[in-house]
């Protein structure tokens, strides 16, 4: 009989036990968190146990995380819900417990009542974050509906082995475009498999087909011999096309996963289709129409404002998440009354961009399908505007506008001291935490380095690496606020000396033979030289950090007109991928690229670049293009 079994016949349950960290990261797991999760346990370390919570968890754990400055003993209940490696949630109940080490709290842990636990299928109720980002990438494709660039998002989205596209004509299936699953970057168009007798079938019909559908896999199987892993559905979009999409899927694949995959493709193309359904509404069709409603309706689920504006410009209609950026009466009128409200927090031009693209025919051939632009919401909130247009008819201004919400770390204006120093306060005390856990993983791998054994040491190691990467980032910042709060008077300086200066603690002395930076006759300038420099010092060593070539070639140039300096610094490194543009500026944000993820860094330079020259009273922009290199606009004013 095991120990199990033992417990289960004098009427006792075993719970699941987990120790999280003060940030709320997994350092310990027993076998019941394993297969409650639906992972090992090498699998979950480090990893944040709030990435499992639904919404509502989440904000009761951090209610709990809270207390880890309260320094006494706890035992708190609650339920929380949990998602499992099948998107399946559990409600479980769960008691949470604060930990000490000499007084110093340490970690938390977790008792729950896994045997307890009310499993549904997270096809009824999916978390939302993959939607907000498929969402947010699918209106800010330069090209929209380039299939090679949708069906790489696609791919991404349900996880899929392969996605191909298909025009459908009166004669035969016209291959489009096809991607796979495992560098959904790369184009897969020559491995593209042929089209069959079911999928000219599902292209005459209109219908769907899942190969986890037994009765439809049951009747092909009768029809044409075989079945294949697919989900086949037809696509109608805004040039009155119709396409045929296939998601493939390898010979082994997990049930319940393949579902939730499936039911995200639904999503996908639901969305994709009403989003790309938009002339015909202009023009009076009520179907489409009701499309758009429907589309602005589900951004409202996921937080994303939006609002739509007649032939005459007027507002016919907003979300309820509009009204979190917008006062009510200024949807109520012309959409320059609500673009208007936002130049309390952009410049006084934001709406010229606006009015041009309305405004220019749309037969122009140089005007995109949509015009994206960043802007401020609020004193410390950013968001990418997104305007599209609904109708082809010259002088109608029929449109949708989108803002879909950035995170932003610190975008208070440059003279809001006690705002910056709130910043430092928090930073500081979580440089604080950061050092309390290193030493405490010191101290454990010391006091116990035989019982933690090789595993638990190697964990602890991993634990102190990350948490120093950490640590590193949140220095940065705290130094990007103090240099912004130092007394540095605006004083005659010569950018010629200022890129010397960077360079000479980039490049110690016989360091690197392979940088070459070009730079003469810049201007001299007034300004605050220890902030500029800063800003220039992290951005020539993006230049090297993130370049692989032979030789790292940067050029910088400056002028003045009008009492603006335009400082531009360009380089021949890795590049940018254009859709990763409108996010470089994002705190801890770095691309989906092997090669960068391969680098070590914390995502916060650019940032620390931007809060800088904003500080100054500037701008920073950055162009590129991936392979051939990026260029850094900055422009800042000067006496």
């Amino acid at each position: 009989m095991t120990s199990n079994q033992s417990v289960s016949s004098i009427g006792l349950t075993r719970c699941a036990v987990c120790k999280i960290d003060l940030k709320g990261r997994f350092v310990y797991l027993d076998e019941k968190i394993e297969a409650l999760l639906g992972y090992t346990k090498e699998q979950l370390f480090g990893k944040s146990f709030l990435e499992f919570l639904d919404e509502s968890s989440q904000h009761l754990v951090e209610q709990l995380l809270s207390h880890r400055n309260h320094y006494e003993t706890f035992y708190d209940t609650t339920t929380i819900t949990i998602f499992n490696r099948a998107g399946e949630a559990q409600n479980v109940r769960v008691v949470v417990s604060l930990n000490f080490i000499a007084g110093n709290p340490v970690n938390y842990q977790l008792i729950i009542d896994a045997d307890q636990a009310t499993t549904y299928s997270s096809a009824e109720e999916t978390r939302s974050e993959p939607q907000v980002s498929f969402i947010k990438e699918i209106l800010t494709l330069p090209t929209p509906w380039d299939w090679r660039q949708a069906l790489s998002l696609l791919c991404r989205f349900t996880g899929t082995h392969q996605a191909c596209v298909y025009l459908i004509t009166e004669e035969r299936l016209e291959p489009r475009s096809a991607v796979c699953g495992e560098d959904p970057g790369e184009s897969a168009f020559g491995q593209m498999p042929d089209a069959g007798e079911l999928h000219v079938q599902i292209a005459r019909s209109g219908e769907e087909y899942s190969f986890l559908d037994q009765q439809a896999v049951q009747s092909v199987l009768e029809r044409f011999g075989s079945a294949p892993n697919e989900y086949v559905t037809c696509l109608q979009t805004c040039d009155g096309n119709r396409y045929l999409v296939r998601l493939m899927y390898g010979e082994e694949f997990d049930h319940q996963k393949a579902q939730v995959s499936i039911e995200n493709a639904r999503l996908a193309l639901n969305l994709v289709g009403r989003l790309s359904n938009p002339g015909e509404s202009a023009s009076g069709d009520s179907k489409a129409a009701g499309d758009i409603k429907f589309t602005v309706g589900f951004l409202d689920s996921l937080s994303i404002a939006a609002f739509l504006i007649d032939r005459e410009g007027v507002v016919i209609g907003y979300n309820p998440s509009a009204l979190r950026i917008f006062d009510e009466r200024q949807l109520e009128g012309n959409y320059l009354d609500a673009i208007g409200c936002l130049t309390d927090y952009n410049s006084s031009e934001l709406a010229r961009p606006i009015v041009d693209y309305l405004n220019t025919s749309p037969d122009d051939t140089a005007i995109p399908d949509e015009l994206t632009l960043g802007v401020k919401t609020s004193p410390s909130e950013r968001a990418v505007l997104t305007v599209m247009r609904l109708s082809d008819e010259p002088g109608n201004l029929s449109s949708c506008f989108v803002l879909v919400p950035e995170y932003s770390l610190i975008e208070s204006s440059s003279d809001d001291q006690a705002d910056l120093s709130m910043w430092q306060s928090v930073l500081n005390q979580l440089f604080e935490d950061l050092q309390s856990v290193e030493d405490s993983a010191r101290r454990l791998s010391h006091e116990f380095y035989n019982e933690l054994r090789e595993d638990g040491n190697a964990q602890l190691e991993s634990l102190s690496e990350r948490t120093a990467a950490v640590r590193s980032a949140v220095s940065d910042l705290q130094q990007c606020i103090g240099l912004i709060n130092d007394e540095d008077s605006p004083d005659t300086t010569d950018l010629n000396l200022l890129i010397n200066e960077q360079l000479r603690q980039l490049l110690p002395e016989g360091s690197r033979s392979d940088v070459k930076c070009e730079y003469k006759d810049l201007p001299k300038v007034k300004t605050r030289p220890r902030l500029l420099g800063q800003a220039i010092y992290r951005l020539l060593g993006n230049c090297m950090k993130y370049n692989d070539k032979p030789a790292v070639q940067i050029k910088v140039k400056a002028s003045v007109t009008d009492d603006i300096c335009e400082i531009t610094i360009a380089d021949n490194g890795f590049g940018i991928a254009a859709k990763n543009l409108p996010k470089v500026f994002d705190p801890f944000f770095r691309a989906p690229d092997r090669k960068v993820q391969a680098i070590e860094g914390s995502g916060v330079g650019l940032t620390i670049a931007r809060r800088i020259i904003q500080a100054l009273g500037g701008d920073i922009s950055i162009s590129s293009a991936m392979g051939e290199g990026s260029v850094v606009k900055i422009k800042i004013p000067v006496e």
